[in-house]
């Protein structure tokens, strides 16, 4: 119908607000699948909005309607002057023949759209109800999280069999990032065990055509539609990890899903793109306001290209679009701001991994257990045995490397909240008591002089528990109760 086209899940709040104060005029049950802002403005008081099961429009701010589609029986644009274009001029219109033969037209409503692409909408609906074809909306803003537990175990099986490919065995990276989205999506204890099992050996393994099929038939269109964009970039970003010298167009297996969900590359190449901002979210040394005008441009060329931006911050982090707007919402925010909002979010990565870690020990003494069984079986030297021991040693690596990318982020964090630029003067008064000397020559060894005897930076490379001592040594002399207190007062200027 037009890139002004807004359609669900990214109808924002505000608009959805607007169009049913102004373009419905009357309380909306029913879940809005599409919203068409007409207005020159951009406040709704022109456009339309389509439901399941009705279309309201306002041609223009006195004149608001509402059509049941099950109502309708034909739609025909009729263009007022002669001109050779689809898209609305002044004088058109869609004169909509309704089952009792009354007419309703559309007009206004219709500024900046594709009026012959309306037609064909509204004539493919009448289509469906003549065929039989029961009107109602799914549901398209649930994450895959929302979802059961028999489709978030399927879900999972997929990713495990894209993980089997090549060396026929799950490494440890791969099992990791496995159990990353399996906390991120809050999949069940007891599909956890199930799954445990799954990625035990690949002679577990079903066949990836017959779990995509049981996936479709289980679930309803919308939330279909925003599980395939979700396991897709999944799949993109373990293909990132497993074979990061190669595209995702040299990969069969991409290919294969490509096809089965009927998707587009510029698609995929807009989710790998994502998954770069992601990664570039959690890194130390990122330009946070670079990064914003990237996503500003993201986010257009989701809209552009209808993929749900909720499901664009998902492989290989753990925080949502929401949390990512949170950060970098508004034309102008202060750095403090953001700084504040991203420390909330490297939190969120540090309970993400820690979680993950607790998921790999959970599988570490489920292998254990089995691997004892069988020496108690006198069974020392097999190829279950073998295999068991593999993985127990495969585990062991990828609860070691989240360990360790937990205390990089930590340290991350820390150093946020530690000042950078130590005021020396500032620092004597906090200390300017006996109590204090301790913590006053602890914080002074872990600056370096800068310009003059005044000012100080932070030292580069400190260990973790170096800034976790620095950290209370701040907060002992009151130095953040003080920094908010002159926070406040210049606020107040």
């Amino acid at each position: 119908l037009g890139y002004r086209i807004l359609l669900s899940p990214d109808i924002p709040v505000e608009k959805i607000n607007k169009g049913i104060q102004f373009i419905a005029q009357e309380p909306i049950e029913d879940y809005i699948l599409v919203l068409g802002d007409a207005s020159t403005l951009g406040n709704c008081k022109t456009g339309f909005i389509f439901t399941g099961k009705k279309i309201y429009f306002a041609n223009d701010k006195n004149n608001q309607q509402s059509i049941s589609l099950d109502a309708v029986l034909k739609a025909t644009y009729i263009k007022q002057k002669s001109h050779s274009g689809k898209t609305f001029e002044l004088g058109d219109r869609i004169e909509v023949v309704l089952r009792n033969n009354s007419i309703i037209v559309l007009e206004g409503c219709l500024v900046g759209f594709n009026c012959v692409a309306m037609e064909e909408l509204l004539n493919g609906i009448s289509d469906l109800v003549d065929s039989g074809v029961p009107l109602n909306s799914s549901l398209q803003n649930v994450s895959v999280s929302e979802l059961e537990d028999d489709i978030k175990l399927l879900y999972m099986k997929v990713l495990c069999n894209y993980a089997y490919i090549g060396d026929q065995y799950i490494d440890q990276s791969e099992y990791t990032a496995i159990q990353s989205i399996v906390v991120r999506i809050a999949l069940g204890a007891g599909s956890r065990t199930e799954l445990r099992y799954y990625m035990e050996d690949i002679s577990n393994k079903e066949k990836t055509g017959v779990i995509l099929y049981q996936i479709k038939n289980n679930l309803e269109f919308g939330s279909y539609n925003i599980l395939k964009y979700s396991l897709m970039q999944d799949v993109l970003y373990l293909h990132n990890l497993t074979y990061p010298d190669q595209t995702w167009m040299e990969d069969g297996f991409i290919g294969s899903l490509l096809n089965y969900f009927q998707l587009k590359p510029n698609q995929l190449d807009l989710m790998e793109y994502a998954i770069d901002l992601n990664k570039q979210m959690t890194s130390n040394d990122i330009n946070l306001q670079s990064l914003q005008v990237k996503e500003k441009e993201m986010a257009k060329s989701a809209l552009f290209l209808h993929i749900p931006l909720m499901t664009l911050y998902c492989s290989g982090s753990v925080y949502s679009i929401d949390t990512y707007r949170k950060i970098f919402n508004g034309k102008n925010k202060a750095q403090i701001a953001i700084d504040k909002q991203r420390e909330l979010m490297l939190q969120t990565v540090i309970k993400n991994t820690q979680e993950t870690v607790n998921c790999l020990v959970a599988d570490m003494n489920s292998v254990s257990e089995k691997l004892l069984e069988e020496i108690k079986k006198g069974n020392l030297i097999n190829q279950k045995v073998e295999k068991l021991s593999a993985l127990l040693a495969r585990l062991t690596k990828g609860a070691q490397e989240s360990i360790c990318k937990n205390d990089s982020v930590e340290i991350q964090t820390l150093y946020k909240k530690i000042p950078a630029n130590l005021d020396v003067s500032k620092l004597e008064r906090l200390c300017n008591k006996q109590q204090y000397s301790v913590q006053y020559r602890y914080i002074l060894s872990k600056y370096s002089d800068g310009k003059d005897c005044t000012e100080r930076h932070i030292i580069s490379g400190l260990k973790q528990s170096d800034l976790i001592k620095l950290y209370d040594a701040f907060e002992e002399i009151g130095y953040f109760d003080h920094h908010i207190k002159i926070q406040r007062i210049k606020d107040e200027d």
